[in-house]
């Protein structure tokens, strides 16, 4: 529970703060090209993680 609060958090602040790695303006349109593809890579390490936790549930 703690675990899912916590990468919640960091998720929000990492959205909210991504212009400043990019290094372009706040209000720059170019800061919400990049979050959106954030879901595609989490969902296929969940999908990925039940597939393994299926196949080695004899270990």
């Amino acid at each position: 529970m703690i675990a899912t609060v916590a990468s919640d958090a960091i998720f929000v602040v990492a959205v909210k703060k991504f212009d400043t790695p990019l290094g372009v303006d706040p209000h720059s349109a170019l800061r919400w090209l990049f979050p959106p593809r954030m879901p595609p890579p989490v969902a296929f390490g969940l999908v990925w993680a039940l597939v393994v936790r299926r196949s080695a549930s004899q270990i």
